[in-house]
């Protein structure tokens, strides 16, 4: 994997989550050599007071000034703090590689020798994260320095997870003395459900209910899309539409164009009855939940991306993030997977209402373990929508089978690790596609 670099950097670079300097812990520790110069020092001193020799009391004291000597230029010398982090991505995600940025000041009264730097991950998150701390010159003449530290770090488990504190070791140029300073408090950061790039919607708009809508109704400032009215008392005479006045020969004003956009629902079913006791932990060790969890954040985003409003709630109707409108909603809904466990029971008699209104948006159930009996169950939901799609876990091909004659697209998804995690997604989301729907009249 590759190994941390360093870079310099101006004073005053940019901060993020900055810790205060009271959480700045130092320590001294003597190295091998130094605690060899200690023995031999002390020794020295013992021994001359036995065999009255003033010289070898000498060369003890000479010893115990040059460990002295070493402990102050360890204590006065290199001192950091101000320590920030950053990660390359606006959210770090299970599966995929991001990189986290630690910044910190530090200065010296001295030319300070090499050091080193270790930040402490937790078992949620994999890399290498030591490096190496550049030399840096007197403090007198250049001031205070800004160094940065960047490692790659790959998700392992979802969750809120910590991450700290950042370690600097130094040595003197001795290498009689050791100084270990502990930088900053833990910081907090969230791993997410893998998002994964699934392919569009190959069917038309007017099919799934896609893309925007357009309506003409109220008045308005709004953009004009060139559609006149007759005017009305009350109106601007800013939008007074010259050239439709001129044709009709009587005045005639903008009537602003107004979009309407057509909903998805993707029903996330996490009925503690459902899944395996480990669904219900916060270690997300179970891979068939984890899996669908990244199915259902992946088709959500693929969703919103073809104009749709997507809202994604549970068996219960609970919504489990903020309805998807645009680009900038993908991280809050993230950071709300991010926690997901299952919860409630069974509430298939419920689903119904949670169809789109209309039958004009997609409807998307994630499941597990589909019974005959709850194929009759939901078969009339396939019927709400022009785009119904079932996507469920360990279940019975001849249990899909049923699911696809009643209406629904269905598509099985497979219990993967890690590594094949997305893979599983890409496969289960072209199948849903590419079988297409098979209509049965109730």
């Amino acid at each position: 994997m590759q190994s941390p670099t360093f870079w310099r950097r101006s004073p005053g670079a940019l901060r993020f989550r900055s810790q205060p300097e009271a959480s700045v812990q130092t320590r001294l520790v003597l190295t091998i050599r130094g605690w060899c110069l200690l023995i031999i020092g002390a020794a020295a001193l013992w021994g001359a007071t036995l065999i009255a020799l003033p010289d070898l009391a000498y060369i003890g004291c000479i010893f115990l000034a040059i460990l002295v000597a070493a402990a102050l230029w360890q204590f006065i010398g290199r001192k950091a703090g101000e320590l920030t982090r950053s990660v390359s991505t606006e959210i770090l995600s299970v599966g995929h590689e991001s990189t986290i940025e630690a910044r910190f000041r530090a200065q010296s009264l001295m030319p300070t020798p090499v050091g080193s730097c270790t930040d402490a991950l937790p078992d949620a998150l994999r890399g290498d994260a030591t490096g190496t701390v550049p030399t840096i010159g007197s403090s007198l003449r250049r001031g205070a320095q800004t160094l940065t530290v960047r490692y790659p770090v790959t998700g392992v488990r979802r969750g809120v997870h910590k991450i700290g504190p950042f370690r600097i070791t130094t040595t003197d140029p001795f290498g009689l003395v050791r100084r270990h300073t502990s930088l900053g408090e833990a910081t907090p950061v969230t791993i997410a459900p893998a998002l994964v790039p699934i392919a569009a919607l190959p069917i038309s708009a007017g099919e799934s209910g896609g893309s925007l809508h357009s309506s003409t109704s109220h008045l308005g400032e709004g953009a004009d899309n060139l559609i006149a009215r007759p005017y009305a008392p009350g109106d601007s005479m800013r939008r007074i539409h010259w050239r439709a006045t001129a044709h009709r020969d009587q005045l005639m004003v903008r009537q602003e164009e107004k979009e309407s956009t057509p909903r998805a629902i993707i029903v996330l079913d996490r009925a503690v009855t459902r899944w395996h006791a480990a669904a219900g932990q916060s270690e997300a060790k179970d891979a068939a939940f984890e899996t669908m969890l990244s199915m259902c954040v992946s088709v959500a985003a693929r969703l919103m991306f073809e104009g749709y409003l997507v809202v994604v709630c549970d068996q219960d109707g609970v919504e489990l993030c903020d309805p998807l409108t645009d680009d900038a909603d993908i991280p809050g809904m993230l950071s709300a997977f991010a926690t997901v466990t299952t919860h409630g029971g069974d509430r298939w008699e419920q689903l119904r209402a949670l169809a789109p209104e209309g039958g004009a948006g997609p409807l998307v159930l994630l499941t597990r373990g589909v019974t005959p009996q709850q194929t009759a169950a939901i078969a009339p939901l396939a019927h709400s929508s022009t785009f119904a799609v079932l996507f469920a876990a360990d279940t019975e091909a001849t249990v899909l089978d049923e699911c696809h004659h009643a209406g629904w697209r269905t598509s099985a998804v497979d219990a993967a690790d890690i590594r094949r995690r997305d893979d599983a997604v890409i496969s289960a989301w072209l199948t849903a596609l590419e079988q297409g729907a098979s209509r049965v009249d109730s």
